[in-house]
């Protein structure tokens, strides 16, 4: 069996599954009751409240408290207590997941006396007609981290292995989530759920001081590149810190997009059902990015944006105003409804939508994605916010009208929910106007306030003043 030390949950799952013979059932609780008879210690078992995690091992002996120095990184991990943490941390895991509770693989944990510094953590799974369940091998005696890892990790597949029918195959999973999801968490205060017997969690700790420890680390050592975070290779030098703190980035980014919990749920739920989990991404993050090249040009920005580096290849917040102003503009060559344009005249979106209900629109809008994409990414915070916005306004109203089936302008007036497709898009590019024009108003009010003639008048005012 691999070793938690040499191995991911994933790859001993994947690598690691073996029958549990004939009589699997059976013998899943002989090795269950077993645990710790070879120390001479009766052992106990204890379940916890949903029933979902089941503990088996030596009960606490207060002897065993001594000898690690006292070291909070240290945890001691016995039934009673063991059940009462497995419980809170998949609290905490679907509270950031925004799902609720409905487990469906038991979950047990098999303690055995620790004998020695950095003990292997084994992790088995198994398929039964009831879904898939899993052992966890482990010490009495653990970092706070590794155990509180292992628990996220075997929780995530839980969740992922749900209803598959994969027959004995587990889902693939990112090894970035893996690792980033535990120490998001872990950012938050999750070593604190650590129960203990006699003794309280761990303190916890402030977010805004683990996210500025996290720039400071990433300052020293950059950020993995997405390939990097995708297709970790051993032995390429990277080391188990640095791909902790990038994931960790990652997977932050991604709950703070917009719905970010219920994309990362939605790719849960659905790798059971992908030949790979970039299928699964890109299905749930639809609405972000269409290819895994607009995934990898919003990580560059990303880290650049989160280290507060020069981004020598942005554009100025009123170039990229001004850009994304000739973006929404209609050229004057094009045609709305059965009226030409004014050769000086030009189109708002709006109008072209409204007005023009024929199929041509579909090409007038579909041009625009990839300029409002690529500008996306070259733009500072505010306006590149912006511009997502118009981007998903127009690709959920084209993709509206491409899933409606209409082949001819007749038949797209005639569909039921056309205009009301029509006045929902119209409407969410007229709140986005109006968040551009006050964009365009501060910026403007800031470049006066730092030009010397308004520092002039301000003086001169002041002057007469006294």
């Amino acid at each position: 069996m691999m070793s938690w030390v040499d191995r991911s949950v994933s790859a001993v799952l994947r690598e690691g599954l073996r029958p549990f013979g004939r009589k699997g059932l059976l013998y899943l609780w002989l090795i269950l009751a077993a645990a710790g008879l070879a120390d001479g210690a009766a052992p106990i078992t204890r379940t916890s409240l949903t029933g979902q995690f089941t503990v088996t091992g030596i009960p606490f002996d207060p002897t065993s408290a001594f000898g690690h120095g006292g070291s909070v990184d240290y945890a001691l991990i016995e039934p009673a207590s063991a059940v009462v943490s497995c419980e809170r941390i998949k609290t905490a895991l679907l509270q950031e997941l925004q799902i609720r509770d409905q487990w469906q693989g038991k979950i047990y944990l098999r303690l055995r006396v620790r004998r020695n510094d950095d003990e292997a953590v084994t992790v088995s799974g198994q398929e039964s007609p009831s879904g898939w369940m899993y052992v966890v091998d482990l010490p009495d005696l653990m970092g706070r981290r590794r155990f509180f890892n292992v628990m996220i990790q075997v929780m995530l597949f839980e969740i992922a292995n749900r209803g598959s029918q994969r027959k004995g195959v587990p889902v693939e999973m990112p090894k970035w989530l893996e690792e980033g999801l535990p120490a998001h968490l872990e950012a938050k205060g999750g070593l604190a759920l650590i129960a203990e017997p006699f003794k309280g969690g761990t303190a916890d700790q402030k977010l805004g001081d683990s996210i500025e420890a996290l720039r400071q680390r990433l300052r020293e050592r950059p950020p993995l590149s997405l390939d990097e975070l995708n297709w970790p290779v051993a032995g390429s030098g990277v080391s188990p810190e640095t791909f902790r703190d990038s994931s960790h980035l990652m997977v932050r980014e991604l709950l703070k997009m917009d719905q970010g919990a219920v994309h990362l749920s939605e790719m849960l739920f659905t790798l059971k059902r992908t030949l790979n989990w970039q299928t699964s991404f890109l299905n749930a993050y639809g609405a972000h990015f269409q290819r895994m090249v607009d995934v990898e040009k919003w990580w560059m920005l990303t880290t650049s944006m989160f280290l507060g580096r020069d981004r020598g290849g942005m554009l100025p917040a009123d170039d990229a105003l001004s850009q994304l102003s000739r973006i929404l503009e209609v050229p004057l060559d094009v045609s709305v409804g059965d009226a030409a344009m004014p050769s000086a005249a030009k189109a708002t979106l709006q109008k072209v939508i409204a007005d023009g209900m024929d199929l041509r629109v579909d090409s007038v809008l579909q041009r625009r994605l990839p300029r409002l994409r690529n500008l996306q990414f070259r733009c500072p915070p505010p306006v590149a916010n912006l511009v997502a916005g118009y981007h998903d306004a127009l690709s959920s109203y084209l993709s509206q009208r491409s899933t409606s089936g209409a082949t001819s302008p007749e038949k797209m007036r005639l569909l039921p929910n056309a205009h009301l497709a029509v006045k929902k898009v119209v409407r969410q590019l007229d709140e986005l106007d109006r968040s551009r024009e006050r964009l365009d108003a501060e910026h403007a009010a800031l470049e006066q306030s730092r030009s010397p003639l308004s520092k002039g008048v301000r003086t001169g005012s002041a002057e007469r003043k006294q």
